[in-house]
């Protein structure tokens, strides 16, 4: 029996990394890079092997302190391994997205059974939120996987049976919150701390702490993580103070316009849209959740935990007025097992069943989808086939789903139906993501450079494109007011640079804009790109002729030779 039982845990995990895997690198380098994120991050871990400094990271020769360094550690093994192109780049997003996901089936499987397991792998999956992020190379899914594994580990811990099982899920757990530290400083340790720290008072259960390693653990998590610290530390002196007190801290606490200022409800529909069509349903089961759980909080502590887990990181992120997309990654492992746990129970039982979550779902297929179509067509923005596909679909989909529901076919029909329609639909979306991304540099950038002489110094006037660097892989000079007096209270890439100057001479590069007429005159050809609303304010204080190279978009590349 018990063999059985782990050659189906063997079969499961090889099944969900096959099949997943073809799933999320089918169309991984189909397209450019996007702007700013992948960009940025893509280019520090270029200038880390180009470099050889792999202790402070650098964005176009500056200091780029405001992450720590495990994810550009992964991206420069990815470039030196498969070379610098887009699929490598987004190699250690999906290999950590598919990571994700087998670690939520095992957590489904051990906290409920083996068809929840299953499905919580098959939920987040083919979540949209989380497969975007699986094929963007930022550090968002990156922090979110490794945070939710710590918590995974946790809760996995706290309902194991044997102490020996009990110790490993606990040092598992110190593991990866100190790989979430690495990558994206406190919260890596502080989520776990203080879902944990939840579950403990609900349950009013002390004891467990003496099993949790609390002296033994905390010095690997130093082993682990302080290192780094400590020579980034020797190496930028400024470290400490920029990195914790500004950037965890102040930016967290801080009413200055970060990011997106947005309202307190803000991840509500991120996350009700980042999780369709499962999110219809996702309704119902916390509900069902909720409701086991108050009854009675000692038999349903799995759930309570889960419960707390989502709550606990959506109202963390929801008290700042700064809020990015990617930072809410973290509530969909836990969404994704409560789901799949209330489809579980459903499972044989007649489509019917699902009436709320139909009555959700079959308005957004025949409403909201036309609408989309017809608004995108409307606001002559370039309407593609692949949207239309989409739609017609899920309309397709919605009359199945329908059908089902008259004919009071079980509710694994209707799950089938929708796995397989949100992997069309994903894979639709990724395979038409160069449509969307209308802000890469990456044609520009080749045609330069084919005639891009070392000795030629290109120029960003006003501007500055995160991808521009990496796909002409040098440093270029950058033209802005680095004396303004608003920098510090804006959140764009002048700030970026601007923070990063304090830790090296940047005069030769980040230049004021008499400094760029003087170049501009001299006899040093000077490649000039910008933005078409610069480009009036540039011609302005030209005195002689200049060579008008071509114009990509909203882009225009100019020379003075």
């Amino acid at each position: 029996m018990l063999a059985t039982q782990k050659n189906t845990w063997l079969i499961d995990s090889l099944f969900l990394l096959l099949s997943i895997g073809i799933f999320y690198f089918i169309l991984l380098g189909g397209h450019p890079l996007f702007v700013p994120d992948e960009g940025r991050y893509s280019e520090i871990a270029r200038e880390m092997i180009s470099s050889h400094d792999f202790i402070t990271p650098r964005l176009n020769g500056v200091a780029f302190l405001d992450k720590p360094i495990l994810y550009y550690w992964l991206q420069a093994s990815a470039i030196y391994l498969f070379g610098l192109n887009e699929w490598a780049l987004r190699f250690w997003p999906s290999i950590l997205g598919i990571f994700g996901c087998l670690a939520a089936y095992l957590t489904g499987r051990k906290l409920f059974n083996r068809r929840t397991g299953l499905l919580t792998a098959a939920l987040l999956a083919t979540s949209p939120i989380y497969y975007a992020s699986s094929h963007y190379a930022n550090l968002d899914l990156e922090v979110a996987v490794l945070v939710s594994c710590a918590l995974m580990s946790l809760v996995n811990g706290l309902h194991s049976e044997s102490l020996r099982a009990r110790s490993k899920w606990y040092w598992s757990a110190w593991i990866f919150c100190s790989l979430a530290f690495l990558t994206k400083g406190l919260i890596g340790i502080v989520f776990p701390m203080m879902v944990t720290g939840l579950w403990i008072i609900s349950t009013w259960r002390w004891r467990v702490m003496k099993e949790m390693h609390l002296i033994l653990g905390p010095i690997v998590f130093l082993v682990i993580t302080m290192p780094w610290y400590y020579l980034v530390q020797k190496h930028n002196p400024e470290f400490f103070h920029y990195f914790f007190v500004t950037q965890q801290f102040s930016r967290f606490l801080s009413k200055t316009d970060f990011n997106n200022r947005v309202p307190v409800w803000f991840y509500l529909p991120i996350i009700f849209a980042g999780f369709l069509p499962w999110a219809v349903f996702a309704v119902q089961a916390c509900i069902r959740a909720i409701r086991k759980s108050t009854r009675s909080l000692k038999k349903q502590t799995p759930i309570l935990f889960l419960l707390l887990w989502f709550f606990a990181i959506l109202i963390f992120f929801s008290i700042p007025t700064s809020k990015t997309i990617g930072y809410i990654i973290p509530t969909l492992p836990p969404l994704a097992l409560l789901t799949a746990h209330y489809l579980d129970h459903l499972w044989e039982r007649s489509a019917r069943s699902l009436t709320i979550g139909m009555v959700i779902l079959l308005p957004i297929c025949w409403i909201g989808l036309p609408i989309l179509t017809f608004a995108e067509w409307r606001s002559h923005m370039p309407i593609t086939t692949w949207l239309l596909m989409i739609t017609i679909m899920y309309l397709m989909v919605s009359v199945i789903l329908l059908w089902f529901y008259q004919r009071k076919r079980p509710v694994y029909y209707s799950i089938f139906t929708l796995i397989a329609s949100s992997i069309v639909f994903l894979l639709l979306f990724a395979g038409n993501a160069e449509k969307i991304n209308k802000n890469s540099v990456k044609p520009m950038a080749l045609d330069m450079q084919q005639t891009l002489k070392p000795t030629d110094e290109v120029v960003t006037y006003f501007s500055f494109y995160q991808d521009l660097m990496l796909y002409l892989q040098r440093r270029i000079t950058v033209v802005a007011d680095w004396n303004s007096p608003n920098i510090a209270s804006s959140d764009n890439w002048v700030r970026e640079l601007w923070s990063g100057m304090i830790f090296q001479d940047t005069h030769e590069w980040l230049i004021s804009e008499k400094t760029f007429w003087q170049r501009w005159n001299s006899a040093k050809k000077i490649i000039v790109v910008i933005d078409e609303k610069r480009f009036a304010q540039f011609t302005n204080h030209i005195h002689k002729k200049f060579y008008h190279k071509k114009q990509y978009n909203d882009v225009i590349v100019v020379s003075n030779h």
